[in-house]
């Protein structure tokens, strides 16, 4: 998860053409993922209008926390929207997704609570928004999330963060939680 992560975010620098010690500092974006770390919520959305700096801000909160003693055991899996496109399959449960493309296993590993004790897992998808251009690939990507967030309602170590602009999530995105009584 780690290599993957770290990729995840040289990718984003690259694309962007700014080095990770020149990023503008999201206060935000910081805010909201310690405050989801350190709450009993299991998920949170990072929206901003295009351009903004969420791709840029979230994966330089990853490289920032991948290696600081509060995640020492922890694990980051941070991709962007066209890395869950290019390996996700859309009838998967997420949960069983990140079970075999992470962890390898036909089982899932988050059936397994004492996997996760004393260490968080955190699954950040960047640009949820642009896993396909029509939006459908991406909206039900999101309700898996949604569906995956509703099954572990009493997890305090699994949290997972999306990006998505604010155009979109309020059009596209917002109702699949809303619908949802589970995603609270």
């Amino acid at each position: 998860a780690k290599a993957i992560s770290v990729g995840t975010s040289a990718f984003i620098f690259k694309k962007s053409g700014i080095v990770l010690k020149d990023v503008i500092y999201r206060q935000c974006i910081d805010d909201q993922m310690s405050a989801l770390v350190s709450s009993d919520y299991m998920a949170t959305s990072i929206i901003a209008p295009g351009g903004y700096g969420k791709s840029l801000g979230i994966a330089s909160w990853v490289m920032r926390n991948l290696n600081r003693k509060t995640f020492k055991h922890s694990i980051i899996y941070f991709l962007t929207g066209s890395q869950v496109d290019d390996s996700y399959s859309h009838s998967m449960p997420i949960d069983t997704w990140i079970s075999r493309n992470l962890f390898k296993v036909n089982e899932n590993v988050f059936g397994s609570p004492e996997l996760f004790r004393d260490r968080y897992f955190i699954f950040i998808v960047d640009a949820l928004d642009e896993i396909d251009s029509t939006m459908t690939k991406s909206a039900t990507f999101f309700s898996k999330v949604v569906e995956f967030v509703s099954k572990h309602p009493g997890s305090k170590s699994v949290k997972v963060g999306v990006t998505a602009r604010s155009s979109v999530w309020g059009r596209n995105l917002v109702q699949e939680v809303i619908n949802n009584k589970g995603a609270s």
